[in-house]
């Protein structure tokens, strides 16, 4: 009996239905102690069920964050779709970086191993550079985040592409499966909470995009019509993480088989100029883009295809793109 047991503070129970039943899977209860074939986790509190053994998790193994850490971004990416980036350990002297600021450039602070925008902040001048890590650095709540003493310093995209004003930033969903890569072809994207200046770069509701009070529930090509082929960079993009990372992923001990969506923050520049700002394990909630488009049906759909599983797909109405 092929069985599934989903774990989501996102999918509600009609939709898991709708897809498993039809399939004569059946539902598994928590904690049963036989091999569940699939286990899907999303959101908070589910780390009580990794040690379920299955045959399929969505969770490939501790290495995929050696992808999330932004000291590593400019192995993992051909340069060309890269900010210039510095990295800074807080044990160095900070004076070599003094002359990063020349021609009006400005930069853009975070820590290494960061999430959730804790800790990012711009600067546009050495002394404010300089304050940040002299004093207020020393204010800021890192919660679980290591690595504090590792910054990456990231040239200020003081050009960017702006939607009804605002300066906003895009996420791609992609998916890692064992030696395969796919990304879906739907982009959400937010905004900054207020329109955009280029100055006062201490308002992170002018610079920082995804904020309270930003514009939410976007998609790309749904809200926003490009006139370039976005889709030829973002495929670019993948085709390097590809060749860069180690392939294929390995699972957690528990799971036989595994696979996992991650999420490439992006942003554009108005001259068409696609840059990757990093790479998340936690995607966040997908609920907006699952209420358009089948991310969760047309991921289960080549995961369970790949693992024979499931005979047919139709892969010309799945928004998934394999690199």
């Amino acid at each position: 009996m092929l069985t599934y047991l989903i774990v989501s503070k996102y999918l509600t129970k009609d939709k898991i239905d709708a897809y498993f039943k039809p399939k004569g899977w059946k539902r598994s209860k928590k904690g049963q102690p036989n091999l569940i074939t699939l286990i899907y986790l999303d959101g908070l509190n589910i780390y009580k069920f990794y040690s379920l053994n299955t045959f399929i998790k969505n969770a490939v193994g501790e290495k995929k964050h050696l992808m999330s850490n932004k000291k590593y971004l400019e192995l993992l990416v051909d340069k060309k779709y890269l900010p210039n980036s510095y990295l800074y350990n807080t044990e160095e002297t900070l004076e070599k970086y003094k002359g990063l600021f020349k021609k009006d450039k400005k930069l853009i602070l975070k820590p290494v191993s960061g999430s959730t925008g804790i800790g990012i902040i711009v600067v546009d001048s050495y002394q404010k550079l300089e304050e940040f890590f002299n004093t207020k650095v020393k204010n800021i709540y890192f919660g679980r985040i290591k690595e504090t003493d590792q910054w990456v310093f990231q040239e200020y995209i003081d050009n960017p592409m702006l939607y009804e004003g605002r300066k906003f930033h895009i996420r791609i969903y992609f998916m890692l499966l064992e030696d395969q890569v796919f990304y879906f072809d739907k982009f959400t994207f937010f905004t900054a909470a207020l329109k955009y200046k280029n100055s006062d770069y201490s308002n992170k509701n002018i610079h920082v995009s995804h904020r309270k009070g930003s514009i939410k529930d976007l998609i790309i090509p749904d809200n926003l019509q490009l006139d370039f082929d976005i889709q030829k960079d973002v495929k670019n993009i993948f085709k390097s993480l590809k060749s860069n990372i180690m392939l294929p992923v390995e699972c957690y001990p528990e799971s036989k088989k595994c696979y996992e969506i991650f999420a490439a923050d992006v942003m554009l520049n108005d001259k068409n100029k696609l840059k990757v700002l990093e790479f998340n394990t936690y995607i966040g909630p997908p609920d907006i883009m699952d209420s358009k488009y089948p991310i969760f049906e047309n991921q289960l759909d080549i995961v369970l295809n790949h693992y024979g599983l499931l005979e047919e797909i139709d892969m010309e109405n799945n928004s998934f793109i394999k690199i």
